[in-house]
């Protein structure tokens, strides 16, 4: 408690500041309810529930919260609601937003690159090949070109796939908030699209021009990350075991590709690579 006969111009200054933040942030919070209240009138089909730790806390930010329903209906923010019990379930907004810019060629394709994980898939790609050439069996530059072309279509469809199942988690994220759905360079519409005809055009191209031992082999890659390892993320840290036989299942595609069959050179490959995941995943959890 401050007394009267002690107050000086610094001590005045520094509890009108306090006053003055504490006065902001109850405004602050004020403004997040309104505005979760008007967007959930605007757009109710786009209202998620995600699950927040009790503990969460709202980062304060120097922007104001535009009333203006104009702006309400153009804004892509995702804010958490006010909630008083931890363990309940929160709310979530995330109206709708069509791209601001263009869309030329050049940023479609910078759009598709980064939709596929373009790096990503690269390393996959590079572990199938590995595969190939380890089979004991002559190279045919026709099949091995099919088998890569093939995996890297199959690896775009299962990112894009995955970034269209995780738009409103990723939103939340630092590490994930600047992904192309987020950021509505393109739609999610366009986005899903592109990871249904990428994973049947990959899964064709194995079928025809390889054989269809490969192509079983990658479309089942496709369902095992998107049907089984995204929805297990958010229940269970399992999912790094479905994960890791995602990530063991292209040597064996390269060694399929190759002879047609599963010898257990392929089954030593996979297992290598899946034994080599584990401690990848805890060093990356360790890390985080």
């Amino acid at each position: 408690m401050i007394q009267p006969r002690n107050i000086n111009s610094k001590t005045l200054r520094q509890y009108l500041t306090k006053l003055g933040s504490r006065t902001q942030l109850t405004e602050r919070i004020q403004a997040y309810k309104q505005w979760n209240h008007k967007i959930s009138k605007l757009h109710p089909v786009n209202s998620i529930r995600p699950f927040f730790d009790k503990n969460t806390r709202f980062e304060s930010t120097d922007k104001t919260v535009t009333k203006s329903e104009e702006a309400l209906a153009t804004s892509t923010t995702a804010a958490p609601s006010h909630n008083t019990d931890g363990n309940k379930i929160s709310t979530t907004t995330i109206p709708r937003k069509q791209p601001t810019t263009e869309l030329n060629l050049p940023r479609l394709l910078r759009a598709y690159r980064d939709l596929s994980k373009a790096k990503l898939a690269t390393l996959v790609i590079l572990t199938t090949m590995c595969g190939y050439a380890m089979a004991p069996m002559a190279t045919n530059v026709t099949c091995l070109f099919a088998t890569t072309a093939g995996t890297g279509l199959c690896v775009a469809s299962a990112n894009a796939i995955n970034q269209w199942l995780e738009i409103p988690y990723d939103a939340q994220m630092a590490r994930t908030r600047n992904r192309v759905l987020v950021r509505n360079v393109i739609t999610p519409t366009h986005a899903l699209y592109f990871g249904i005809v990428t994973g049947i055009t990959g899964t064709g191209i194995l079928s025809t021009m390889v054989n269809p031992l490969t192509a079983l082999l990658g479309a089942s890659n496709i369902l095992l990350y998107t049907c089984v390892y995204t929805p297990m993320k958010r229940v269970t840290i399992a999912n790094t075991w479905v994960g890791s036989i995602v990530g063991a299942i292209p040597p064996m595609m390269g060694w399929a590709a190759c002879t047609n069959n599963l010898e257990s050179g392929a089954w030593v490959l996979g297992a290598t690579l899946l034994a080599w995941q584990f401690p990848h995943f805890n060093a990356l959890a360790w890390s985080m």
